[in-house]
């Protein structure tokens, strides 16, 4: 007989007994931070949800898709084990900004499986016009490729003492003198950690959380606490993701396959999702709460849920309906949506109103974001992005000519591993050529700043 511990939305079932099968892969540990947040300030998600709404209702407060975009910048912490010979979990440079690749086909609506969408819910379907970029100054001011690798010899950040709603053993992943690594400013950068949040336990290595979001919290309420006791202060913002999670192409994957977890990197999406103000779809009711105005996510087009849509539906029904079925109006669960649990392959989109949402959290609550940047671009402006940096030949052997719409501040060849390989501060404009035939053979990534941003291109070299 499978038990289980009393947990009530934390995203973590996971069997007592060492002889029972495992359970299905949870999803997100969001809940588990509303909780933290609640014990240290009582009332707190009242106020929030309220205040929320407020900002949702207000027109004047209220940011649309206008054509401009949100630029943010994203500095990527991969906290890996590592005992003598022994490593796990640091993930390649290549699956990183794969997943930086997922998250912009998630938030600008350019992925290859839209069309995947039903036909009732197509025209709520939105270009949250967000999007994405690896940092490349670090706090410093200093060049950096948005990426940090600190090895750590806790083999497993998870504990069962997550079960009760106590993620402090987690909130270590965020923290050097605890084993982690210190966030860089997070008022200036998204944080994404990459970690393993599992749990030994029994003598089984459980998945745990697959990833953890802090909401936007400024202004905080008054009642909250002051100081460490707060609570606060012990959950750093930002995202951490469970490191066989990461992108669509991590070399990982495998070893969850057995839990029937399929992975497009999606599981970043939603996160990112809790990180700019969205709940769960289903709006994460008490018991006694489910299709009640108590249990709804706050957003007016997103059909009223019951509960989290199955993981392991494959794919879920067309016509699955927990809330309503049969009243006038009604529409079916909308397990398309990236913040419910459907897995990774049928998830498609965010309604207009979820992005209208975020985009309001991006010029009031994580304004900060965007002071380093001239964000919003037009949507225009992003799309001649990709036309202004052009490199040939390719593949390339003894030289690569850079041929840029710009001014040329400086220019970085960076390896697989994250190092910098070749660098060229001189400034300039037309078209550069630059010597490569020192380097081996292999993949690389070109970086170009000029005028305040990054170009970035995918070379390799072959002879």
């Amino acid at each position: 007989m499978k038990k289980w511990f009393p947990l009530v939305f934390a995203c973590l079932p996971f069997a007592t007994q060492a002889q029972t099968s495992l359970p299905k892969i949870p999803r997100c540990g969001f809940e588990l931070v509303w909780k933290q947040m609640e014990q240290a300030a009582p009332g707190f998600r009242e106020q929030y949800d309220a205040r929320i709404q407020a900002q949702l209702n207000n027109p004047d407060a209220q940011a649309r898709p206008t054509g401009t975009v949100y630029d943010i910048p994203v500095v990527v912490h991969v906290v890996y084990y590592q005992n003598g010979a022994t490593q796990k979990g640091n993930l390649p440079d290549s699956v990183i900004r794969n997943q930086i690749k997922v998250l912009n086909q998630a938030y600008r609506k350019s992925h290859a499986d839209t069309g995947n969408l039903r036909a009732i819910f197509k025209p709520l379907s939105a270009d949250a016009e967000i999007q994405f970029h690896l940092a490349t100054k670090d706090p410093n001011g200093n060049p950096t490729t948005g990426i940090t690798r600190t090895p750590t010899t806790i083999q497993y950040f998870g504990d069962v003492a997550v079960a009760m709603g106590d993620i402090s053993s987690i909130e270590r992943i965020k923290k050097t003198a605890a084993g982690g690594a210190d966030a860089w400013n997070t008022s200036r950068y998204l944080n994404i950690w990459i970690a393993d949040m599992r749990i030994e336990f029994n003598g089984q290595v459980l998945p745990a959380i697959m990833g953890i979001a802090r909401p936007p919290v400024n202004p905080l309420p008054p009642n909250w606490p002051a100081g460490e006791a707060g609570g606060l202060a012990q959950m750093v913002d930002g995202v951490i993701l469970q490191y066989h999670a990461v992108g669509n192409n991590n070399p990982y994957i495998s070893e969850l396959s057995s839990f029937g977890m399929g992975n497009q990197g999606r599981t970043a999406v939603h996160e990112v999702g809790h990180y700019l103000g969205l709940r769960h779809i289903w709006g994460d009711p008490d018991a006694g709460q489910e299709c009640t105005p108590q249990g709804d996510d706050g957003i007016d087009d997103t059909p009223a849920q019951a509960t989290m849509t199955d993981m392991q539906a494959n794919p879920p029904s067309p016509t699955l309906n927990t809330c309503g079925a049969g009243t006038a109006n009604d529409q079916p669960d909308l397990w398309e949506n990236y913040m419910d649990y459907s897995k990774d392959n049928f998830q498609s989109m965010f309604t207009l109103k979820q992005v209208a949402h975020m985009r309001s959290i991006c010029g009031n609550q994580r304004d900060s974001l965007f002071l380093d940047t001239p964000a919003p671009v037009s949507v225009a402006e992003v799309l001649s992005q990709d036309k202004a940096l052009k490199v040939y030949p390719q593949p390339a052997a003894q030289y690569i000519d850079i041929g840029f719409d710009g001014k040329f501040d400086r220019l970085r060849i960076i390896n697989t591993l994250g190092a910098t390989v070749l660098a060229d501060d001189k400034a300039g404009s037309g078209i550069r050529r630059v010597d490569i035939s020192r380097l081996a053979n292999g993949n690389y990534y070109l970086q170009v700043i000029g005028g305040g941003r990054s170009y970035n291109r995918q070379i390799v070299i072959r002879r």
